[in-house]
């Protein structure tokens, strides 16, 4: 139950995200920089960043690459990831590479490929290399009704001596007349038949907008029949929506439920602040984890807290944090920190990430000209190294404009040489875009990693 309440606190603020889902295709995540906390200080050393290198028409990432920090100033490639979509925008192809630093080639370490009918996924396919080369290892086809609710879910393995498909497991759900779920059976296919394993069944009352009880069931093969495991009853408040729920644990020795964990929430409807606390039972309701969510504009802070049972208060535990722009969009999430007691303040520790996400709306530039790109710049560019341009002495001087992934213009200087030079010392390390240019052409047009 405790790893339930992490992920609540991680979803709370946006920290489970899919980091390269694109959010309005009117903005671009350029690049993501990931940092390390180090442990008992709240300071943070660089650990991975990615950079979205190709994107297609509606802003979607079509390649990324992930790099590795060596120091402070040093990336080196770690992994590459592709993207495919289909006309409705759906992901129909994910290839997720490693640098092979020894071969200095990118090495397949999974594929999958997702196919769609109607909208709605049908076919999940996952593929992993095997003597170098990608080969099926696991499919999932799914069913739906007609009105695009999941009835099955098959999950197959691929027999490679045989060249085929072998079933595995199959989930199928059912649904009551108001089309809410009413059962869920999962069955194991073992001998060639397929076999009861797990039951999951749902009560609801009349209208209810959540169901009032949830029981789940194991298949015993000695009884033939299914047996209790765990139940849970929920109350709900005025709003319809849940307010509390006791999870009770089936006792085969008494045949009763027993009394095992309780839930009870406080949803601030407009977003204000929200609740969640858990207790144990032991003869009686014991406080045992309580998770705390605030949101505003611009943060969301998600708080965990342990019951001390000696002062009979909630300790701090852990915090995570998110910051948003302007736009709502994230621009940095900082979990899961953690309470020293003893200092009385919070600390990172090596498990603490620090996620910062660079944004753009439109490209910086707005001329018509062709860009020619006849520039090297070093990528990643630090401050003070040499920029190249293949142009004669008469094509000078031009205009050099660095822009931030916001559009803003944050740095300009005219270049009087083929040869020069950029001070970047003083911009925060991140994706920006290079413009080299005249009044009439482009001449280097480049998103550039600034490492600082």
């Amino acid at each position: 139950m405790r790893k339930l309440l992490l992920y609540l606190l991680l979803l709370a603020v946006g920290y489970l995200p899919n980091s390269y889902a694109q959010i309005d295709a009117g903005f671009v995540r350029d690049s993501i920089e990931i940092e390390r906390g180090i442990a008992g200080t709240t300071d943070f050393e660089p650990f991975f960043r990615l950079v979205n290198t190709a994107f297609d028409d509606d802003n979607r990432p079509l390649t990324s690459i992930i790099y590795r920090y060596l120091t402070e100033t040093e990336l080196v490639p770690n992994q590459r990831q592709t993207f495919e979509y289909d006309e409705d925008g759906n992901k129909t192809m994910f290839l997720l590479e490693e640098w092979d630093q020894g071969t200095e080639a990118w090495r397949a370490l999974k594929q999958e490929e997702s196919t769609y009918e109607d909208g709605r996924l049908a076919i999940f396919l996952r593929k992993r290399p095997v003597d170098g080369t990608l080969q099926n290892r696991r499919r999932w086809v799914y069913q739906y009704t007609m009105g695009g609710m999941e009835t099955g879910k098959l999950l197959q393995s691929w027999n490679a001596d045989m060249g085929s498909w072998e079933n595995l497991s199959r989930k199928t759900t059912s649904y009551d007349g108001e089309e809410r779920i009413s059962e869920q059976l999962l069955e194991r296919f073992s001998g060639g038949v397929w076999k009861n394993s797990r039951r999951r069944t749902w009560t609801w009352g009349m209208g209810a907008l959540q169901p009032s009880q949830t029981v789940s069931q194991i298949w015993s093969s000695m009884e033939q029949d299914w047996v209790n495991d765990a139940r849970k009853s929920y109350g709900a408040g005025p709003n319809g929506l849940w307010s509390s729920s006791v999870v009770e644990q089936w006792n085969p020795n008494t045949g009763e439920w027993e009394n095992d964990l309780q839930e009870q929430f406080a949803i601030d409807l407009a977003n204000a602040e929200s609740n969640y606390s858990l207790a144990n039972w032991n003869g009686e309701w014991q406080a045992n984890l309580r998770g705390q969510f605030t949101y505003s504009p611009g943060e969301t802070q998600a708080l965990l807290q342990n019951w001390n049972g000696s002062e009979m208060q909630y300790d701090n535990f852990l915090r995570s944090r998110s910051m948003f722009n302007s736009m709502r969009l994230p621009v940095q999430q900082t979990g899961m920190q953690s309470w020293n007691g003893d200092a009385g303040n919070w600390e990172n520790q090596t498990y603490t990430r620090r996620t910062t996400y660079f944004w753009r709306s439109t490209e910086p530039n707005s001329t018509t000209e062709i860009v020619q790109n006849r520039c090297t710049i070093p990528n990643p560019y630090f401050s003070g190294a040499t920029i190249s341009c293949e142009l004669q002495a008469q094509d000078f001087p031009l205009n050099l404009e660095v822009y931030n992934l916001y559009g803003q213009l944050v740095l300009h200087k005219q270049v009087g040489s083929p040869t020069f030079q950029a001070e970047t010392s003083g911009l925060p390390s991140g994706l920006y875009v290079f413009k080299l240019s005249d009044d009439s052409a482009v001449y280097q047009l480049q998103k550039v990693v600034v490492a600082n």
